[in-house]
C-alpha cells in the first residue's frame, strides 16, 4: 500500500543527533496532517553500519530500520537509494540524521510540489550550527543562508518519486557529489529543482565544541572524490531510468 510521503533518514553513528532529528521529522509530518498536505506516511532509517547508540535510540521510535553492513561500499547515495527500494511514498523527503527539520517547511513544500509538476525536487536554507565561533565556522555559516531560486542541487529535501525514478535515482557508488549528480540527470530529463526562500533545518557541523579543519577539509575530500567518479572516464555506472539503481539489501532490521 503507498503512502502520501516517505521520510528517509541516512545516519552513521548519530548517537548525539538522532533523536532531535526523529522529534523534528514526526512534529513536521504532523503539521502536514493538520494542514491537510499529507494525509499518511512512514519514515525510515537506513543506517550505516554504526558502531554507537544510533540504532539503540531509534528503535525507541515507530520507525523502519534498514541497516547496510560493514562491507558494503557505504555513501550518503548508496544509503538514500536503499532507503528507496524500502520506501512506498509518492513523496520522498530526504534527510541526514544530524539535521533538525523545521516542522513548517515541509507542508510548503509538498504544496509547491502538488501544484507544479514540472518540479522534481525542492530544497530550503539549512542553517549550518556549531559550538564555535572560529572563521571557518563564521564563513559556513555565512554561506548556509541564501534566498529562494534554482539550486545547484537537493541532498536534504522533497522528491517527487515519479520523477526520481524516472532517471533512475541516486547514484548509490559515489562516495560524494550525488545530489549534483543526480540533478543534471534530472535537469537534462526536463525537470526543475526549486528552493523555498525560507529555512528547512538546521544541520550539527561537529560533535564537537568546535568544527576543526581537519573535519572540514575531509568533507571537502570526499565531495571532490565524488564529483570525479562521476565526469572521469570509466567511472561507475550510473542508474538506468526506471531501474532503480544500484544494490538491493536483502530487508530491514529491528
Amino acid at each position: 500500500m503507498t503512502v502520501d510521503i516517505s521520510v528517509i533518514i541516512i545516519a552513521r553513528n548519530e548517537e548525539h543527533h538522532i533523536r532531535d532529528c526523529l522529534d523534528s521529522c514526526f512534529q513536521a509530518l504532523r503539521e502536514g496532517r493538520g494542514e491537510c498536505a499529507s494525509q499518511s506516511s512512514e519514515v525510515i532509517l537506513v543506517d550505516s553500519a554504526s558502531t554507537d547508540r544510533t540504532i539503540e535510540i531509534a528503535k525507541g521510535y515507530p520507525v523502519t530500520i534498514v541497516q547496510l553492513p560493514e562491507d558494503w561500499p557505504l555513501s550518503a547515495g548508496a544509503g538514500r537509494q536503499v532507503g528507496v527500494r524500502h520506501a512506498r511514498g509518492e513523496l520522498l523527503f530526504f534527510v541526514d540524521g544530524d539535521t533538525i527539520i523545521s516542522e513548517s517547511w515541509l507542508p510548503a513544500a509538498v504544496r509547491r510540489l502538488h501544484a507544479d509538476p514540472s518540479v522534481a525536487a525542492i530544497s530550503g536554507t539549512v542553517l549550518n550550527e556549531s559550538g564555535g565561533d572560529s572563521l571557518l565556522e563564521r564563513r559556513m555559516r555565512a554561506e548556509s543562508i541564501r534566498s529562494g531560486g534554482a539550486p545547484e542541487a537537493v541532498s536534504t529535501g522533497l522528491f517527487r518519486r515519479e520523477a526520481y525514478e524516472a532517471v533512475g535515482g541516486m547514484h548509490p557508488f559515489l562516495k560524494g557529489g550525488e545530489d549534483r549528480e543526480l540533478a543534471h540527470r534530472l535537469r537534462n530529463a526536463g525537470f526543475r529543482l526549486v528552493m523555498l526562500d525560507m529555512v528547512m533545518g538546521q544541520h550539527r557541523m561537529a560533535d564537537a565544541r568546535e568544527l576543526s579543519y581537519t573535519t572540514y577539509f575531509r568533507s571537502v575530500f570526499v565531495w571532490s572524490f565524488g564529483d570525479g567518479q562521476a565526469f572521469r572516464p570509466g567511472r561507475p555506472a550510473a542508474p538506468r531510468a526506471g531501474a532503480g539503481g544500484g544494490p538491493h539489501h536483502g530487508g530491514p532490521r529491528r
